[in-house]
């Protein structure tokens, strides 16, 4: 379901972001007492061949075939993809081919589901000196200084945050204000030739979880 410069595709390559915190990528591993995220940050090829898409665009029923290829893609992943930058960077462990990977023109983060507090501050987390991470402005929108070279193209975070009326999935949208490149991208649409894209504008839409 990609497009770029009028080429069309049903399999679209991006790149995901993790909390990288797999104590199974190492025998005997104990997270408990750690806090934070690890990251990691894996390629996936998403292949939608066959769908509508149409109908899933509409909200028919190949949304729902669509979300479910994608969501068994992804469980197909090894370790979440935790062993990629070993096999890329790994020096003389590493695979030559991808080595050179470059990454992917989108990048999506799903930041999970926060449910303490049901507000931007929390009385308990403000007397212990913690409050929630807004990254300079609401859930996801993330505070970039313009000149700063942006992960992606397009940079998708996500994130469920529970409220008096219930769940609401938001999610910003951070892409490259101008790049560097002179040329767009016209051999195929996953390629990595606007990797250095800067000054990104974001935007957010939020709804129902459900």
């Amino acid at each position: 379901m990609a497009r770029a410069s009028g080429v069309h595709s049903d399999t679209l390559l991006i790149d995901l972001e993790g909390h990288g915190r797999e104590e199974e990528a190492v025998g005997g591993a104990d997270l408990s007492r750690t806090v934070g995220w690890f990251t990691s940050l894996y390629p996936v090829a998403l292949d939608l061949t066959g769908i509508d898409q149409g109908d899933a665009f509409a909200g028919g029923p190949a949304a729902g075939s669509a979300f479910k290829a994608v969501k068994e893609q992804l469980l197909a992943v090894p370790g979440n993809g935790i062993g990629f930058g070993v096999l890329a960077h790994g020096g003389a462990r590493s695979v030559p081919a991808l080595a050179g990977y470059e990454g992917a023109q989108i990048g999506f983060n799903y930041l999970g589901r926060i449910s303490a507090g049901q507000d931007d501050t929390d009385p308990v987390a403000d007397a212990n000196g913690w409050q929630r991470a807004t990254d300079g402005g609401g859930s996801v929108a993330g505070a970039q200084d313009p000149g700063m070279v942006v992960p992606a193209v397009l940079s998708i975070n996500a994130v469920t945050t529970d409220h008096a009326d219930g769940a609401r999935l938001s999610a910003s949208f951070g892409y490259a204000g101008r790049s560097s490149a002179t040329t767009m991208c016209r051999n195929s649409p996953n390629s990595g030739c606007l990797r250095r894209p800067r000054s990104p504008p974001t935007s957010a839409v939020e709804g129902p979880a459900d």
